[in-house]
């Protein structure tokens, strides 16, 4: 399955947020889903809990150091 493909899964402000969290962390698309899960399975939220985070500004992830 392309990524693509895989987004369309996702609600149009997970997609959003995937987009803002690529650019903050200067990654592609796939790896910023796969921060924003994390995030999601470590905090023990929805993924679209998640989004909501990154489109207030209450979560931020940036580049790897």
């Amino acid at each position: 399955m392309s990524s693509d493909e895989f987004a369309k899964d996702f609600s149009p402000r997970v997609r959003q947020a995937q987009a803002m969290v690529a650019e903050s962390a200067k990654c592609s698309l796939d790896d910023a889903l796969e921060l924003m899960t994390g995030d999601a399975d470590f905090s023990d939220e929805s993924l679209e809990q998640v989004a909501e985070e990154v489109l207030s500004g209450k979560l931020h992830f940036g580049p790897p150091e």
